[in-house]
């Protein structure tokens, strides 16, 4: 069966379905997430993600035998950057940001952080910082860059986290 035949029976099928469907193709082909699984794929990209390929899961049972695909992606970063190191990691968003975090601040730091995001992926004692928050101005749905530079001004952050999901 393909796509035009995929789609033709869920419009018939499933017309509500199918209508938000289209509107998320709608939305993914003119908007950028912020969020990078929420963006377009390549039909290269969802052929994959339609594979068997896509019912891997990698928890901390047989791991290492999962974990192929991360070392082979690993080593295509290397060289495609010119790295000698990279992780990659499929499954944990948290454990990537507390790597990051562990190599840009000490404990203690302070973050500055858009609505307080990645604050929970810090949790433990070896990981504790000092969080404030910054976020969008409820009138012009903007953030005032003004207001966020006095703020950093005042609280010195090791680092600033901008992480929304969408942002106009």
């Amino acid at each position: 069966m393909d796509t035009g035949e995929i789609l033709s029976t869920l419009e018939t099928f499933d017309p509500e379905l199918y209508g938000a469907l289209q509107k998320s193709v709608e939305n993914q082909r003119y908007e950028l997430s912020l969020l990078p699984t929420a963006n377009a794929i390549s039909p290269f990209m969802a052929f994959l993600k339609g594979s068997v390929l896509g019912n891997e899961y990698t928890d901390h049972h047989a791991a290492e035998e999962k974990r192929w695909i991360e070392r082979l992606a690993s080593k295509r970063a290397c060289e495609l950057f010119g790295a000698e190191h990279a992780i990659v990691r499929l499954t944990n968003l948290a454990a990537a940001s507390r790597v990051v975090f562990y190599a840009l601040a000490e404990q203690g730091n302070t973050v500055l952080s858009f609505n307080g995001r990645k604050q929970e992926h810090t949790a433990g004692e070896w990981l504790s910082f000092q969080f404030e928050s910054f976020g969008i101005d409820d009138k012009t749905q903007r953030i005032d860059l003004d207001q966020l530079a006095e703020q950093a001004k005042r609280c010195h952050p090791r680092l600033l986290i901008f992480s929304p999901v969408n942002y106009p």
